[in-house]
């Protein structure tokens, strides 16, 4: 069965019994095309438009509009078949779109893990870091980190770039991997295996690389490099879900020009859970963390067991993810197309 390899399970299946409308029948969508889709069901492939009541859905609400990972039930009747009904979202990646204070974007959907592919020179800068992990767990999803590129640097190098991850979040998970000399790839196709990974980086990070890698077919266009070894253009333009053949399916993502958090609280206190756990010993519970008195953050800074730097990201963070402070901007050039989906093994 086809639709297995992208993640159908038994708990899919008994949520489709119950909710399917009928005549319908289950799929998965491997790719959003904007007005058509591409949604793998159980003897394959096949295109689908979404049907009306979706389709004024997610103009009025960008998140419950269909799309990559989701799980859907089918009219076969129609040509192209349609999309009638969404089954209930597991996990929600969800950004503050570009240009927006408000409005949603959806990142992924359906994510048992989120690799975040980190490549030599400066994509490990900590406030960076720190937004990714922020996305990726208020969404109900587990971080891995994905060191990329490891042959590009010495041990030198790759203890210098774990360790600045480490100053981040000393408990996520982070591996070195090089898509060219192979190094890492089977530990991470262990890890990645039976699982619904969507794989998060900005550009130039080795991502498309990295999706070849895994996938063992030349499904993305690799950008090249510029001279300076840490700056590439991007070449993912859209989600795409594709089946692992180690078993599990990977969703690849474009680069990301800003990622801007949208009411991600609960990714946050993950995140910063050493100031949030400070923050439990202030003296009064609305602590504004300035001026008051009996504030425990302001001791642990001045004792030096906080960073100042650290808490001013948490705070801005925080302002940004309530819509009271402008999304940071992380640039890259031009995204380009050129890629296709190989036929699941």
């Amino acid at each position: 069965m086809v639709l297995e390899q992208y993640g159908w399970d038994a708990r899919w299946a008994e949520r489709f019994a119950s909710e399917g409308p009928t005549g319908t029948v289950p799929g998965r969508i491997a790719a959003d095309r904007g007005v058509r889709y591409d949604v793998v069901v159980a003897e394959g492939e096949v295109e689908a438009t979404a049907a009306p009541p979706l389709v004024r859905a997610g103009r009025r609400d960008p998140l419950a509009r269909p799309t990559t990972g989701d799980f859907v039930a089918l009219d076969p009747s129609t040509r192209p078949w349609t999309v009638r009904a969404m089954l209930p979202r597991r996990t929600v990646l969800v950004r503050r779109a570009a240009g927006s204070m408000a409005r949603p974007q959806l990142c992924g959907v359906n994510v048992d893990d989120v690799l975040i592919a980190l490549g030599p020179g400066r994509d490990v800068h900590p406030p960076r870091l720190e937004r990714w992990l922020t996305l990726v767990r208020d969404g109900g999803c587990r971080p891995l980190v994905v060191l990329t590129k490891a042959d590009l640097l010495d041990e030198h190098g790759r203890e210098e770039r774990r360790r600045r991850v480490r100053e981040v979040d000393p408990d996520v998970e982070a591996l070195d991997v090089s898509a060219e000399s192979g190094e890492g790839l089977e530990t991470l196709r262990a890890r990645v295996t039976g699982r619904t990974v969507a794989l998060l980086g900005a550009s130039g990070a080795g991502k498309s690389s990295l999706v070849n890698a895994l996938v063992g077919a030349p499904v993305a266009e690799v950008g090249a490099m510029r001279r300076e070894g840490d700056k590439g253009r991007h070449t993912t333009t859209r989600r795409e879900l594709f089946a692992l053949p180690t078993g599990g399916v990977l969703m690849d993502t474009p680069g990301l020009r800003e990622l801007g958090l949208l009411e991600a609280e609960e990714g946050l206190e993950d995140t910063f859970d050493d100031i949030v756990e400070l923050a439990a010993f202030c003296r009064f519970g609305d602590c504004g963390h300035g001026s008051e008195p009996g504030c425990a953050i302001r001791v642990a800074m001045v004792e030096g067991r906080l960073d100042a730097a650290r808490f001013a990201r948490w705070k801005a963070l925080r302002e940004e993810s309530a819509g009271r402070r402008p999304v940071a901007h992380v640039r890259h050039r031009s995204p380009r197309s050129g890629r296709r989906r190989p036929s699941p093994r």
